[in-house]
């Protein structure tokens, strides 16, 4: 995990992102030892990153749509 000066957040696996979503406006995370943070950008890898963008359009556009997913 690594958030640059200018707000983006880098969530790597094995060295590599798959997906970067750029929200409307920074988004409040938690680091894994509990200390907060702010990005503007985030970039994860996903196995299948197409479905994860998909998703998240999904629950950008229709809230309701995330209470019906699994956790």
């Amino acid at each position: 995990m690594r958030l640059s000066a200018d707000g983006v957040l880098d969530l790597a696996v094995g060295g590599q992102t798959t997906a970067t979503v750029e929200p409307t406006e920074p988004v409040e995370f938690v680091r894994p030892l509990g200390a907060r943070g702010c990005a503007r950008t985030l970039r994860f890898h996903a196995d299948d990153p197409r479905v994860t963008v998909a998703a998240l359009t999904q629950a950008h556009t229709d809230p309701a749509a995330c209470r019906n997913q699994p956790v």
